[in-house]
């Protein structure tokens, strides 16, 4: 996974590649997605899998995010279904937002997302991000580092 806007890869990240955070967000969007589509509770789809994660805290928190992003998007937001084994750009740009909010880079979190949403409501995204952040890392997880290396 990259780290930066400007390498973006051109070859996607696979879901196996994200930290157990950065896998949950995902997850988490598909499902918000394919819930909201299909006229489900969001709380209903998504409370077992964040309780099993002791962030229970988390489904609210998502939830907002994703009603800021749904009403504040700038343009169509590339969200892949959930049996997709790889992360889309538009993706991977929410993921490196919070992996830049988990390092407390405010500034370079609201650059990534300038392209997704607009300025005045960028800022309060990035606000329950930093919320959902703080929220699945008080779980133990988190969305920084890269899972294609390992000590042998």
């Amino acid at each position: 996974m990259t780290h930066d806007s400007e390498s973006l890869s051109n070859q996607p990240t696979q879901l196996t590649e994200l930290q157990s955070g950065a896998a949950l967000f995902i997850w988490t969007l598909r499902q918000w997605v394919s819930a909201a589509r299909a006229k489900v509770c969001i709380h209903t789809a998504l409370d077992e899998r964040y309780r099993a994660e002791s962030c229970p805290d988390g489904v609210a928190l998502a939830d907002e995010l994703f009603c800021i992003l749904s009403a504040a998007a700038i343009r169509p937001v590339n969200i892949l279904c959930h049996h997709a084994n790889y992360i889309s750009p538009d993706e991977e740009r929410l993921v490196l937002v919070l992996q830049a909010l988990e390092r407390k880079e405010l500034e370079k979190a609201q650059a990534e997302l300038t392209s997704i949403i607009s300025w005045p409501l960028n800022r309060t995204f990035c606000r329950t991000a930093n919320e959902y952040v703080k929220s699945i890392n008080q779980a133990k997880l988190s969305c920084v580092g890269i899972r294609k290396l390992r000590v042998v």
